[in-house]
C-alpha cells in the first residue's frame, strides 16, 4: 500500500489524473525518475516496481477483473546488478576477538560464540540454538538445524574450540536447558540477547557495521580467494542453489584479475 500511495502521489505531482487509466510505462517512468532524484537506492526503486506490477497483474487484472490484459505487462521487472557483498577483514575479526578480554562470564561466552560464528559461517538462529548435547568437545563437531528445518553437521578448528572450552567451564551447572548458548542465570539466550552481544561487540571495537551475516560473507569470500568450486561454496553455506556462490565465485575472479594487472604491467 505505501508503494501504491507514492505511486499515486507521483501521478498528482505530475498533474495526471488518479484513474485506472493512468497506470501504464510513461506513469512508472515519471515515478522511477521522482525516486532517482529523491536518492533512492536502485534496489529500492526495482522493489516498488514489482510491487506495483503485481498488484496490477494478481490484483486489478486477475482478481477484480477491471481489465482483460495486465496495465503494466510492457514494463520489464527490474533486475538490478548485485552488489559485492561487504565482508570484515581479517584485522577486523581479529579486533572483534580481541575486546572480549575480560575474565567475566559474559566476555568468555560472547568472544566463544563470536568464533563460531566467524569459523562456521552459520546464521545467527542456527548457533543460537545449538544444542549442548550435539556438541562434541574432543572433535569440536555438533549437529544444527539451518534454514528449512535443514540438520547441518559443523566443526569447529583449534582456536575457536579453545574458546568454546573456556566457555564450556563458566557454563552454569544449574541451566535447565540444552541451549548451548545460556545467560549467567542459565536461562538460553534469546534473540535480545544475541543483539546485545552485537551491540558491546560495535562499541567496544568501534566497527560499526557489525552484524551476523557479515561472517557469512567473510567465510564464502575466503573460500572462493583460496580457489573452492562453487559446489563447495554452495555447502559452506548451505544453500539450495549454487546462485549465491557463483556471486562470491565471481567476485574472486575480479579480485584476481585485479592483482594479475600489477602482477602482469609493463609500468611494474
Amino acid at each position: 500500500m505505501q508503494d501504491l500511495h507514492d505511486f499515486m502521489r507521483s501521478l498528482v505531482r505530475h498533474n495526471i489524473e488518479t484513474v485506472l487509466g493512468s497506470i501504464g510505462p510513461d506513469a512508472v517512468s515519471l515515478w522511477t525518475s521522482d525516486q532517482e532524484e529523491r536518492g533512492n537506492a536502485i534496489d529500492s526503486i526495482a522493489v516498488r516496481i514489482i510491487s506495483l506490477k503485481t498488484f496490477t497483474n494478481k490484483y486489478i487484472c486477475k482478481t477484480l477483473e477491471l481489465t482483460t490484459v495486465d496495465l503494466l505487462r510492457k514494463v520489464g521487472r527490474p533486475n538490478p546488478k548485485p552488489r559485492p557483498k561487504e565482508v570484515l577483514s581479517d584485522e577486523e575479526v581479529e579486533r572483534l576477538l580481541a575486546v572480549f578480554d575480560q575474565e567475566t562470564f559474559e566476555d568468555i561466552r560472547d568472544r566463544a560464540l563470536i568464533a563460531t560464528l566467524v569459523a562456521t559461517g552459520l546464521r545467527r538462529s542456527a548457533v543460537r540454538l545449538l544444542p549442548l548435547s550435539s556438541y562434541d568437545r574432543v572433535s569440536g563437531e555438533f549437529t544444527v538445524e539451518e534454514k528449512g528445518n535443514v540438520v547441518r553437521l559443523g566443526r569447529l578448528g583449534d582456536r575457536p574450540r579453545k574458546y568454546m572450552r573456556a566457555y564450556l567451564a563458566r557454563r552454569p551447572e544449574r541451566a535447565k536447558t540444552d541451549q548451548l548458548w545460556v545467560t549467567e542465570r542459565g536461562t538460553g539466550l534469546g534473540n535480545s540477547g544475541m543483539e546485545m552481544i552485537m551491540r558491546r561487540a560495535k562499541k567496544r571495537s568501534g566497527i560499526t557495521r557489525v552484524h551476523d551475516h557479515l561472517f557469512r560473507h567473510r567465510i564464502a569470500q575466503r573460500a572462493a580467494d583460496q580457489g573452492a568450486a562453487v559446489g563447495e561454496i554452495q555447502t559452506l553455506l548451505g544453500h539450495s542453489t549454487p546462485a549465491m556462490a557463483r556471486r562470491y565465485a565471481g567476485q574472486a575472479l575480479n579480485r584476481q584479475g585485479a592483482k594479475l594487472m600489477v602482477q602482469y604491467s609493463p609500468l611494474g
